[in-house]
């Protein structure tokens, strides 16, 4: 059996592919298992499990020792547990050496690492992110690149074409897959006490690119979603008030008003822009909670009828 590579070819660089996990135990099974198929041999799989509790450390030093674990109480959230994973991997890295962010719900094809490694490389050290695919149906594109619009303060998909690579007008990749070379880290790094959990990666590769680094997509460096949407975060106007408020202040919720304005007043670049999100955004929170309060009085009444 195929086991993950232990140590760097001599003379060679080395590819640090860092995943954070938390519980998942057979999506990280996964996830490793589709490593051992990679094309190329000279990466070394580091995993920061933030206090798993259902085995998943036992598993990995069962069924993969070549691994290295780092682990946390399950306080480290996924941006602090990037963070502590980077870190260690500064510690270790040379300076032509690679960090490939994952997640642990993406099956990479045979090729990825190889095809994020020489797209880096072609684009002069640049950092490349996969396209990704659902499992269930690869003609769906579940995720890609991103270009950001501040008048809105909303985020599109880049187009894909056909064939070939993009990279004009990316501003936002993901950390599905991922490849950045370790000097870039050297400089930027993850940002935990800013960004716990959800906008962690957008806001590491939008500071990435204002500094001046390539962002590029790869069509041919494909990964397959087996996760599917996570997260707290409710849809809609029919909410009560306990579920807008962990719409709004729970650190699991893409949503949370803390973190969001946060982000658009480190990134946005125009003050009137900033002025009008305030106010869009104030406005919209009376609204849901005076809907959310009705809607939560009129679901007590009815429980005391009956």
């Amino acid at each position: 059996m195929r086991t993950l590579p232990r140590r760097k070819r001599k003379g060679g660089r080395l590819i640090y592919v860092l995943v954070a996990v938390h519980g998942r135990r057979e999506i990280t099974r996964r996830f490793l298992e589709a490593l051992k198929r990679q094309t190329v041999s000279a990466f070394k799989v580091v995993v920061v499990d933030d206090g798993s509790t259902d085995g998943t450390g036992e598993m990995l030093a069962r069924d993969f020792p070549d691994v290295a674990v780092l682990r946390g109480n399950g306080d480290l959230w996924w941006t602090g547990a990037m963070r502590k994973g980077v870190d260690w991997v500064l510690e270790r890295a040379g300076a032509e050496d690679y960090v490939i962010c994952a997640n642990n719900d993406q099956i990479p094809k045979e090729n990825a690492i190889a095809t994020l490694l020489k797209e880096s490389r072609e684009y002069g050290g640049a950092i490349v992110g996969s396209l990704s695919r659902d499992f269930s149906d690869p003609t769906k594109l579940y995720d890609a690149a991103f270009s950001w619009n501040w008048k809105t303060n909303r985020y599109a998909r880049v187009p894909i074409g056909d064939q070939g690579r993009i990279s004009a007008g990316v501003d936002v990749l993901t950390c599905r897959f991922t490849i950045v070379p370790v000097e870039v880290f050297r400089k930027i790094n993850f940002e935990p006490s800013l960004f716990p959990h959800y906008l962690g990666d957008y806001d590491f590769f939008l500071t990435v690119k204002r500094s001046g680094y390539r962002l590029v997509l790869s069509y041919d460096s494909i990964v397959y979603d087996v996760g599917g949407p996570s997260g707290n975060f409710r849809s809609g106007w029919n909410l009560t008030l306990a579920q807008l408020r962990d719409n709004y202040f729970s650190i699991r919720s893409h949503a949370n008003v803390i973190y969001m304005t946060r982000f658009f007043f480190r990134h946005c670049p125009s003050l009137f822009f900033k002025l009008v999100y305030i106010a869009r955004l104030g406005l919209k929170i009376v609204l849901q909670f005076l809907s959310a309060s009705v809607i939560t009085l009129t679901r007590k009444a009815g429980s005391a009828k009956a």
